[in-house]
């Protein structure tokens, strides 16, 4: 069960889990293990508070219009980083507008894709996303994946050492998903180029 799913499950059973001598800011419950665990009851109704406000903001997006193709040609950078676009790709198929666009200069690229989460299947994406963005951290000597903070927003940093990959993803106006790829570049350099992106 993802982070998400459990938090809406123990928000749905606090009532049943209160326990008569037990700390009643505290939620008691027995893991896959048979274990009792206690939970505080601020951390999961704050939880809740927090997935409520994403669903309405899901729910309104479904009901926008999407931009068109030349809106969103416009929303790519003409260079990125120094890089001069060498490629773009403008979609509208399966229900979601994409805007795509590549930058190369000797051994630097970068791939940048944006995505207009509105109408139906945007707001899927807005949500299955918004599921991967838990605050989380996780490395080996190969690789990395880590929630950043990235001026001010919260985004999903992942680096492949072997490969010198650099990726991140991130929510602008609470619409658009921006999806960053690079190689030759820093993870410090792609934040900083992430900033350029003016949408």
């Amino acid at each position: 069960m993802n982070r998400i799913l459990l938090i809406l499950a123990i928000a749905g059973i606090v009532t049943a889990c209160e326990v008569p001598g037990k700390d009643p800011d505290k939620i008691s419950m027995t893991d896959e293990n048979g274990n009792e665990v206690s939970i505080d009851k601020e951390f999961v109704n704050n939880r809740v508070a927090i997935m409520n406000e994403l669903q309405e903001k899901a729910d309104k997006l479904k009901t926008l219009i999407p931009i068109t193709l030349d809106e969103a040609k416009a929303l790519l950078p003409t260079t990125l980083g120094g890089i001069t676009i060498t490629d773009e790709d403008l979609d509208s198929g399966n229900g979601i507008v994409k805007a795509s666009a590549e930058y190369k200069s000797g051994t630097r690229e970068i791939e940048l894709e944006i995505y207009d989460c509105t109408g139906e299947e945007g707001r899927k994406v807005f949500l299955s996303q918004l599921k991967t963005m838990a605050n989380f951290a996780t490395e080996n000597e190969n690789s990395y994946i880590k929630t950043i903070d990235l001026n001010g927003k919260k985004a999903i940093e992942e680096m492949d050492k072997i490969e010198n990959e650099i990726k991140l993803r991130y929510f602008e106006k609470n619409r658009f998903l921006v999806m960053l790829e690079a190689k030759g570049i820093t993870a410090e350099e792609l934040r900083k180029i992430a900033g350029q992106i003016k949408i």
